[in-house]
């Protein structure tokens, strides 16, 4: 940050200016709205449940404990809770016609190979890339169909017949696990981050370039996941694999430094 063009003070020249209120769209404008009001939950003498005061000075609504957002579910449970898009998968099923089709085991076929040449030129691309992009919003809370999520979406200019097929597939996939979800537990102080790292080396056919993915663990929780494609082109298997593990430590050191701040 630097002082403005015509307001540098010659005798501090590195400092800068100091807001006194905040500016809207600006983070620190919910830094200030928490100070305003905790300092008047605090004069109220606050307690647990006290919101009639509370509502004479904003207006806010109590919703109880939280258990829809945005699409997200939430189910707790003894100090746990479980998330997951259940309603949303219903919905985005019976949007495209999948609700009766017979269930996959898995999202993307394991020997299947997607380019941008084979198969015939769809006529509609809208239908297309609608299927495509509402998948990509159940990935918050299924990392298990990122991977062919991010495979077809790679498709979404010029889609052909087999990229419709891989979609329709990982959606009779959804279906079939249609109640998974992530589930965290508390976990004890001393609790170490695990990081799991994999790359395909060359698997985009037509680029060469390799896809990353990693899984990052606090305990048993899943805190973070990834499945992207490479930005160069690797030479070998190994060089691809450090690229992987490049990007999982780079996350995994913002974690860290995320979780220091909190307390952990």
């Amino acid at each position: 940050m630097v002082q403005p063009p015509g307001f540098v003070n010659l005798a501090h020249p590195t400092h800068v200016c100091k807001l006194h209120k905040s500016l809207y769209a600006l983070k620190q404008a919910l830094h200030a709205w928490f100070n305003r009001s905790s300092t008047f939950l605090l004069s109220l003498g606050f307690s647990r449940k006290f919101y009639v005061a509370f509502e004479h000075q904003f207006d806010i609504k109590d919703l109880g404990p939280l258990t829809y957002f945005l699409g997200l579910q939430l189910v707790s449970h003894n100090g746990a809770f479980y998330l997951n898009q259940l309603k949303y998968v219903h919905d985005l099923l019976h949007k495209s016609n999948l609700q009766h089709a017979k269930p996959s085991s898995t999202p993307f076929a394991a020997k299947s190979v997607l380019t941008a040449s084979a198969g015939d030129l769809l006529t509609s691309l809208t239908e297309y890339r609608e299927l495509v992009g509402s998948p990509q919003y159940l990935t918050f809370t299924r990392p298990n169909i990122s991977f062919a999520v991010n495979t077809v979406a790679q498709f979404i200019s010029s889609p052909r017949s087999p990229h419709m097929v891989a979609v329709k597939r990982i959606l009779r996939y959804v279906k079939g696990t249609i109640d998974f979800g992530l589930h965290f537990t508390p976990q004890d102080p001393s609790t170490r981050l695990i990081i799991y790292s994999y790359t395909n080396w060359a698997g985009c056919p037509n680029f060469r370039r390799s896809t990353t993915g990693y899984l990052i663990y606090l305990g048993s929780n899943l805190m973070s996941w990834c499945s992207r494609k490479q930005p160069t082109v690797s030479r070998s298997s190994v060089e691809s694999e450090y690229c992987a593990l490049a990007y999982a430590c780079a996350k995994s050191s913002w974690l860290c430094s995320l979780l220091h701040e909190l307390g952990v």
